[in-house]
């Protein structure tokens, strides 16, 4: 039955926005209990295809699932000085919005970890909280060590067109790799707030955590944390040479992923 919805859903049989048979009903049409038919929901809503919380009409969702190329870090194919962000949602027919906020901090014990600091040293944090087609989105936060940046665009509460892996180079701390930690678990009640999640459904639609250490030759120079719901993002990683995926013209969020 997930399989039978969702292709109606993305085929756009059940448009945006289509109510769709409440949860006894569906029972009764697929002979299927109900709490099987639950379920089969909870796929479909972690998947971002439609929108289900209870004593609600459930509908299919009115905007889709976007595609975050989690591997690219630096401008892509989008329009002149347009960030790696900016130009997947761009891509994909959206319009991105979000607001920057920038303070000096020092370095609790997760973040000095990773950046392979002492604990309570001074480090700067960018954060910005990202909108797509107006609904909150995601919650990016990057750490960088106070001696890095000092002086810098990224000390900023302003966009950084240029991007600021180049901002690291020009101050002679050229990225040259980083690891990826991506898990999945309940939002907190404050998470669930801000993205619009019912805290009551269950299973929970999860958020998505990833952490991003980027390294230098020498050191770690970022470290780079950022929450999104499961409903709406999709992390798709490229790995060696993919241009036959794009020269087939198979835009980021179809189902050949």
């Amino acid at each position: 039955m997930t399989e039978e919805l969702k292709g109606r859903i993305r085929s756009g049989e059940l448009e945006p926005g289509t109510e769709l048979a409440t949860e006894f009903d569906l029972a009764a049409q697929h002979d299927l209990d109900v709490q099987s038919i639950r379920l089969v929901l909870a796929d479909l809503a972690n998947l971002g295809l439609i929108e289900h919380s209870p004593g609600r009409p459930i509908r299919v969702r009115e905007f889709p699932a976007f595609t975050l190329y989690a591997s690219r870090e630096k401008p892509g194919r989008g329009p002149e000085n347009s960030d790696s962000y900016h130009t997947d949602v761009a891509l994909q027919g959206r319009l991105a919005g979000h607001q920057v906020y920038v303070t000096k901090d020092t370095a609790k014990a997760e973040v000095a970890r990773r950046l392979r600091i002492p604990e309570g040293s001074a480090v700067v944090f960018r954060q910005m909280w990202r909108q797509i087609d107006g609904e909150h989105w995601s919650v990016e936060t990057s750490y960088y060590p106070l001696d890095l940046v000092k002086d810098t665009d990224l000390m900023k509460p302003e966009d950084i067109k240029r991007g600021t892996i180049e901002v690291l180079a020009e101050k002679g701390h050229r990225q040259v790799g980083y690891t990826d930690r991506v898990t999945a678990r309940e939002p907190t009640l404050e998470e669930a707030e801000y993205f619009g999640l019912d805290p009551s459904t269950r299973p929970a639609i999860p958020v998505i955590e990833h952490w991003r250490t980027a390294y230098s030759v020498q050191r770690p120079i970022r470290v780079t944390h950022t929450i999104l719901p499961a409903d709406r993002n999709h992390l798709l990683y490229e790995t060696g040479d993919v241009s036959a995926y794009h020269a087939e013209e198979i835009f980021p969020g179809s189902d050949h992923d």
